[in-house]
């Protein structure tokens, strides 16, 4: 029984393997009958599309697509006319459509076919939905033979009304000005990257190949990787090359407000560092490839550098555009005053950047940056002076530019508004504007001081802020010892916190907090000789305390901690003679010291009245629990009478520090003249939007019998082109008709 039943199980395993088989041979012919026979065709990858090239005339290769079917992914293959690969770079789903250009070379290489010499092979593929490659247009251009550029016009001097009268203005016309080389033609992308084999070394790479573009090798030859973030690379070329003083950052990116913007962000914060906006303001996104910022720096930004000159001298005594990146001239220290009169500034630690109100400009840190410059007025004392610049900063109390503040004069600002300090005849007066510059926007500051008068203007913008009388008619500025000034630093030190009034006094209800000295003091109330309302303390001759008032009650200036004090007074004087004076004195506990001593003369006129502020600081004098304040006389017998009129003792806590410039400065000019308001608001139209292709002189500005010219200086941040010099006018009378 057993025995029959394997036999039939034996039989019933070989039908089911045989079925197998029959299946499987089944299969096997099926799918070479398939195909052999059924299979579709392979497609037909031939692409119907007409390209067309050319090289414009900045050497640049474009390819035009011109007829034909619409491509939607495609290569680029760039080598030389021998054969070597350069480069090559797809395009997927990109949909380059009839009339549409594209740059072959774009993110592949950056050479520019600037002349015959140069040329390359360019072959063009398309990529099919498989991925496979067709070529469909190949082209061997070469540079074009360019003659040199000739310049039509000079730049044109003309008169806004077509005759040279003292009554029109002057308008400085450019032309079109290319200069030598393009610094800025090259595409820069947003990823940097650590130097594979060197991690101190940062490369810049872009497109597929890492061609690190104008930057052959290394953007930074002396950086070291942050050791806290591997993305950060400390900059250490401050220290040999003097304009690397920041970290910068693997990751640029697009400006989340405007896509043309191109914005620096590094560590944690998003904070652009030195680059306080863009990177370039003048930049075009590439429209193939959003991480790669294409800069048409070379071809558009240039600035004009205007020096006009009235009977062939220049009307600056300094002329300092910021225009041109330091370390690319053959001095890399300096900035160049393009007056003619080479006051060249000497740079230290100060970073230059592309980004300024026109041009470049330098960025200072508040520590250890400043620009020194020499002496570069005409004479040993200053008759008429403007200074003129543009500044961006948040802090409060800071020095602009200085020649000595107890010598000449120093520009700054103070709790925030431009404070404008000259010393004219050993007394050094300030005046301080009212419109607040430090809220981190570009402000147009100008400062003018006129002998003639010894009066001082602010303009802010274009607009007059404060103007004041600060010294004599006829004080001119200057001790006669001609230093060296600075932009950036200066008189460094604690400056007065806010102030707190001690005392005041216009006399209309009698001597207030003062004490009547004696038979050669009284109370005037007849109005003239008052500077406000009809009274003021009238003090004469020279009977010692007889001849003065004086505070009736001590006051406390030890106490609170004050560091400054400030005798604020209005005076005039009546018959006084050649050197009668009189003092200021000030009581420190011990002895009554004279801290003010005005010669009539030399620091007043009879007839007119003065604006004093005379200042008490805790470094130089001893601040007691007792102070006291005494105008007096010194004058002779016979009646010579001052008057001293609304009486303001303040007091202040030196709770601020005015530091170095912390900040931008652009375009700083000093002028060996007082510019017109006119002019200064005319220069800040000009130049409040950036570039500018003309300068204007305005009609008050102008006088009969000058000849006024203009030099034009093109830059386009790297290089200056050719200096030219307009036509002359000369202002003659006209009679009309």
């Amino acid at each position: 029984m057993s025995k029959y039943n394997a036999k039939n199980n034996n039989y019933a395993v070989s039908e089911v393997v045989g079925g197998l088989l029959l299946v499987v041979i089944a299969l096997i012919s099926f799918s070479v009958i398939y195909t052999y026979f059924f299979y579709p065709l392979e497609p037909d990858y031939n692409t119907s599309v007409k390209i067309e090239g050319t090289v414009n005339s900045y050497g640049y290769v474009l390819l035009e697509h011109a007829g034909g079917n619409p491509l939607e992914s495609y290569k680029f293959v760039i080598r030389y006319p021998n054969g070597t690969f350069i480069g090559s770079k797809k395009y997927i789903d990109d949909y380059w459509k009839i009339g549409e250009y594209r740059y072959p070379l774009l993110g592949i290489t950056n050479i520019r076919l600037i002349n015959a010499s140069v040329s390359l092979k360019i072959s063009v593929y398309s990529i099919n939905k498989y991925g496979n490659e067709q070529l469909i247009f190949i082209w061997e251009p070469c540079g074009k033979v360019k003659p040199p550029e000739l310049v039509i016009d000079d730049p044109m001097l003309i008169s806004s009304l077509r005759f040279n009268t003292p009554d029109e203005d002057l308008i400085c016309f450019t032309y079109k000005v290319t200069p030598p080389l393009y610094p800025f033609n090259w595409d820069i992308n947003m990823d940097f990257k650590v130097d594979s084999e060197d991690t101190n070394l940062l490369t810049l790479h872009y497109g597929e190949t890492g061609d690190p573009g104008w930057i052959r090798e290394d953007i930074n030859k002396d950086g070291i990787v942050n050791n806290l973030d591997e993305n950060i690379l400390t900059s250490h070329l401050n220290e040999t090359y003097g304009w690397y003083d920041w970290d910068i950052n693997m990751d640029w990116k697009i400006n989340q407000n405007d896509s043309d913007l191109l914005t620096l962000h590094y560590g944690e914060t998003g904070d652009p560092g030195w680059i306080r906006e863009d990177i370039n303001k003048d930049g075009i996104v590439n429209n193939l490839d959003s991480g790669i910022l294409y800069s048409h720096l070379g071809e558009s930004y240039i600035t004009y550098i205007f020096n006009w000159t009235i009977n062939h001298e220049s009307i600056f005594n300094l002329l300092l555009p910021f225009d041109t990146m330091p370390f690319n001239t053959e001095y890399d220290t300096i900035a160049r005053d393009y007056s003619g009169k080479e006051n060249n500034g000497t740079i230290t630690e100060a970073v230059w950047i592309g980004c300024g109100a026109v041009g470049g400009a330098y960025l200072f840190d508040g520590e250890n940056d400043y620009i020194s410059i020499p002496y570069c007025f005409d004479d040993d004392y200053i008759d008429e002076i403007t200074v003129e610049t543009w500044i961006k900063t948040i802090d409060d109390n800071l020095i602009i530019a200085s020649y000595d503040i107890d010598e000449y004069w120093e520009l700054g600002i103070r709790n925030g508004v431009i404070h404008w300090t000259t010393t004219a005849n050993a007394v050094t007066n300030s005046v301080t504007g009212d419109i607040i510059v430090n809220d981190n926007n570009w402000h147009h500051i100008v400062v003018s001081y006129v002998s003639n008068t010894g009066n001082s203007s602010i303009y802010i913008d274009g607009v007059e802020d404060k103007n004041e009388n600060c010294h004599n008619p006829g004080e001119e500025l200057g001790s006669g010892n001609s230093p060296n000034g600075f932009i950036g630093t200066g008189s460094v030190g604690y400056i007065p916190g806010d102030w707190i009034q001690l005392t005041y006094d216009d006399f209309e209800d009698g001597f207030g907090n003062y004490t009547d000295g004696g038979r050669d003091c009284i109370l005037y109330t007849d109005g003239t000789y008052a500077h406000q309302g009809s009274n003021a303390a009238n003090i004469q001759d020279n009977s010692g305390i007889e001849s003065s008032f004086y505070h009736t009650n001590a006051i406390d200036v030890d106490t609170e901690d004050y560091t400054s004090i400030t005798v604020d007074f209005w005076f005039r004087a009546r018959d006084m003679e050649s050197n009668e004076d009189f003092w200021v004195r000030y009581f420190d506990g011990t002895d009554w010291i004279t801290v003010a001593d005005y010669d009539c003369g030399d620091e007043f006129q009879n007839d007119q009245f003065y604006h004093k502020i005379v200042w008490i600081n805790e470094t130089d004098y001893t601040f007691p629990s007792n102070m006291r304040i005494r105008f007096q006389c010194d004058a002779s017998s016979d009646e010579d009478d001052i008057y001293i009129d609304q009486v303001y003792i303040n007091a202040s806590k030196g709770n601020n520090y005015l530091s170095n410039y912390s900040g931008i400065i652009d375009e700083f000019h000093i002028y060996n003249k007082k510019l017109t308001d006119e002019q200064v608001f005319q220069n800040y139209l000009l130049t409040r939007d950036g570039f500018v292709t003309i300068s204007v002189i305005v009609s008050d500005e102008t006088f009969l019998g000058q000849i006024w010219r203009c030099i034009v200086t093109p830059n386009n941040g790297l290089l200056d082109g050719t200096a030219v010099e307009s036509n002359s006018l000369q202002i003659i009378g006209y009679g009309g008709g």
